[in-house]
């Protein structure tokens, strides 16, 4: 009896430490967007955007390695509001959205190459895929087609 009462009681805490977890992390997702809000608003243009025009949201900076180490990080890390506007310093800003276009684009040009080679297209340059005329997307949200590189970095659903 008393080996079952402990393991009842261990899948409770198992489950009780996985939703105080799941939490934390939804509070530190809030000061995220919270932050990035401010940035906004205090930010200079240059600072906002990056150079073609596109603009970087917070589920975007979400997947950038800093902001995903605070994210993640231990229950007994304090992670505020402050620590996220401080990632989002002037002088960092531009590697950020660097980082985060990389990103995407490895993302697209690894969509187009698969869809090119299930279409037996040849591909003779991978590196600029998205410069093809055939290297068109179709969003899996509202299905509207002929999305091209880096104009669908603008798509509604992104």
């Amino acid at each position: 009896m008393r080996g079952e009462v402990i393991e009842f009681m261990q899948k409770i805490r198992t489950t009780r430490v996985s939703y105080e977890r799941r939490e934390l992390v939804e509070q530190r997702i809030k000061c995220l967007c919270a932050a990035y809000e401010e940035h906004l608003t205090t930010g200079t243009q240059e600072q906002r955007l990056r150079h073609d025009g596109y603009e970087l949201g917070p589920g975007d900076l979400a997947y950038i390695p800093v902001f995903a180490e605070l994210l993640e990080a231990g229950d007994d890390t304090e992670v505020s509001k402050r620590s996220f506007l401080s990632l989002m310093a002037q002088e960092r800003w531009p590697a950020y959205v660097a980082q985060w276009k990389e990103r995407i684009k490895g993302c697209c040009k690894a969509i187009a190459l698969a869809d090119l080679a299930g279409r037996n297209v040849p591909v003779h340059d991978a590196d600029n895929v998205l410069r093809l005329a055939v290297a068109e997307f179709r969003c899996r949200l509202c299905k509207e087609t002929g999305l091209r590189w880096p104009d669908i970095l603008n798509h509604r659903c992104i």
